[in-house]
């Protein structure tokens, strides 16, 4: 039951949000990092939550336009989930409010997965090429 209700309001928040609140999530970072630090099952999914963070500052910023829309939905859908106190079980409970968040994380996930891992080749490619070569001797 829980699960369903979560995995409904992610869908709904993914299909329905728009350009000023995508805005709005890129500006709660820290609220963001802040809130999966709270929980020790989130501690494993930080650095990814992370790139999905940057991937959609690049993608607004129009750095990055390789990004399926469908990706960049389920991405701000998530993290708008996430940010969201009082989602299917409300983040204020002890112990207990972030799991219907990582339910979806751990749903949302296999939708973005391949879209974040060649944007994480991407961002490779953009460091190697930003790297300075090396004196001559």
């Amino acid at each position: 039951m829980l699960k369903s209700r979560a995995i409904k309001l992610f869908h709904r928040l993914s299909k329905n949000i728009n350009a000023s609140e995508i805005k709005a999530i890129l500006t709660d970072k820290d609220r963001l990092l802040k809130l999966v630090n709270l929980s020790a099952a989130f501690q494993a999914h930080v650095d990814e939550l992370k790139l999905m963070f940057k991937l959609l500052q690049d993608s607004a910023s129009g750095n990055y336009k390789q990004l399926p829309k469908k990706t960049l939905f389920s991405i701000a859908g998530l993290l708008a989930y996430i940010l969201l106190p009082s989602d299917a079980l409300p983040d204020f409970i002890p112990a207990l409010g972030l799991l219907d968040d990582l339910m979806v994380y751990r749903y949302a996930i296999k939708f973005i997965r391949e879209d974040l891992e060649v944007y994480r080749v991407f961002l490779q490619e953009q460091e190697e090429t930003t790297l300075p070569d090396p004196p001559n001797r």
